[in-house]
């Protein structure tokens, strides 16, 4: 998630992501589970310039908060959040394997704390060159701070040495600092723990392959390492951690990866549920055009949750009153009910394009309980059902082909309807309480 890369829009105010769910007790540093609720509520994404509404709302369901800065100017209003929403759980965004620097601000060395990384890149600039990632082989007679690595998307972050002893040390150090309310930095607001940018299981960012420290696959041990060592250590100290981690999912060894840091008690966040973007054609199995496979990444939500950990999907979106990301918005919120545990903390979001709340997709506040077995196969094709306490889920995954569903009762579609027989179209999805008769 990289939603602000220049350093004077990442302090101009509170960036924030919501997810909403059923909720968990706010803090600590063990698993856990939501099994005293059967609430299945909107799980809601809110773009980053929605704090106004946000910090307006009481009473919310909202199960993570992620927080990229805490300023002066906003701290009160979010400690109000928080005080008004016990249950929510505020998290600190910072990145773990960039630092951030712009090269055309001459103030951009003031802005850290604030600017989402965990290191200084003006302290390791002058003093730790180890803590960068470096091109190789070097030339003759370069020195190593011209050899130092960036991100190919992100011209302002600079590659950090994620598996340097010392860069660890500090990063940790620095990030209990900030969540503890310590100065530099401190949010003075009570928060549940980190997440994480950018722990991936190939180095990504133009990268790959490049890197004089690591080959890739020595990379995705480091990135592993430390999300590990993280997590360990804020959870001595009552906090929890998140990581957004990058991946092809396709990749055995990185997929094992990811389940490494899932099993070291992180929460993980995975962009592109569902689909790439806007206007991208959402996955299928199999996939049609330059989708992802549906399914794939359906088991990989699944093996998150029995290593114990949650998981979050993130839908990028656009406007919530459009037909088309109307439907995206429940095609994504029936495959999560198809993968949901029923118990872990996980959630899903859909970030908007135009400031609209996602609350308006409809569906996403649709109540079924808890689930009742597990998502059974309907025909050939990659066609699921799932029943609930309170309803049931419904995904055609197919790219091309219509399918046609007999239900074991009656369910209450979108347009008001009771029926016991649906037909979905192509990469679609419902999500439908049982009729009360």
């Amino acid at each position: 998630m990289r939603a602000i890369t220049r350093l004077r829009v990442a302090l101009a105010g509170l960036a924030l992501l919501l997810v909403a769910g059923v909720v968990s007790q706010a803090g600590g540093s063990e698993r856990e589970t939501d099994s005293t609720s059967s609430s299945t509520k909107a799980m809601i994404g809110l773009v980053p310039w929605q704090e106004d509404q946000l910090l307006g709302e009481r009473g919310s369901d909202y199960r993570y908060v992620i927080v990229r800065d805490v300023l002066p100017s906003t701290r009160q209003r979010l400690a109000a959040l928080v005080e008004q929403n016990p249950k929510t759980r505020v998290l600190l965004y910072t990145d773990a394997a960039f630092m951030v620097h712009d090269r055309t601000d001459p103030r951009a060395c003031d802005y850290w704390p604030f600017n989402g990384d965990g290191a200084d890149f003006c302290t390791a600039t002058k003093r730790h060159e180890g803590w960068f990632l470096h091109r190789g082989p070097a030339r003759p007679g370069e020195p190593a701070k011209a050899r130092r690595l960036i991100s190919s998307s992100y011209p302002s972050i600079w590659a950090a040495d994620i598996g340097d002893p010392g860069y660890r040390r500090r990063w940790i150090k620095n990030t209990l600092r900030r969540l503890r309310g310590e100065r530099p930095g401190g949010t003075r607001v009570r928060v549940a723990g980190v997440y994480m940018d950018d722990i991936n299981m190939v180095p990504g960012h133009g990268m790959d392959g490049r890197i004089s420290e690591y080959t890739d696959d020595a990379y995705r041990a480091a990135a592993v390492g430390f999300a590990a060592q993280t997590a360990r250590t804020l959870a001595r100290h009552g906090f929890m951690t998140m990581a957004n981690v990058g991946l092809d999912v396709h990749d055995p060894a990185q997929r094992a990866g990811l389940l490494e840091v899932a099993a070291a008690a992180v929460t993980i966040h995975r962009e592109y549920f569902v689909r790439y973007g806007t206007g991208s054609p959402a996955f299928a199995s199999p996939p049609a055009d330059r989708g992802n496979d549906w399914l794939t990444e359906l088991e990989l939500f699944e093996q998150v949750q029995a290593t114990g950990a949650g998981y979050v999907g993130l839908v990028y979106g656009g406007s919530a009153r459009r037909g088309a990301e109307y439907e995206i918005a429940h095609y994504a919120r029936a495959t999560f009910l198809l993968g949901w545990d029923g118990h872990s903390p996980s959630a899903l979001a859909f970030r908007t394009t135009d400031e609209s709340n996602p609350k308006e997709f409809g569906s996403w506040q649709t109540e079924i309980g808890t689930p009742i077995e597990p998502r059974t196969q309907v025909g050939d094709r990659q066609a699921y059902t799932r029943r609930y306490t309170g309803g049931i889920a419904v995904v055609n995954a197919d790219p091309t082909q219509s399918q046609f569903f007999f239900l074991d009762r009656g369910y209450r579609t979108r347009s008001g309807l009771c029926l016991s027989a649906i037909e979905l179209p192509p990469a679609s999805g419902a999500a439908m309480p049982s009729c009360v008769i």
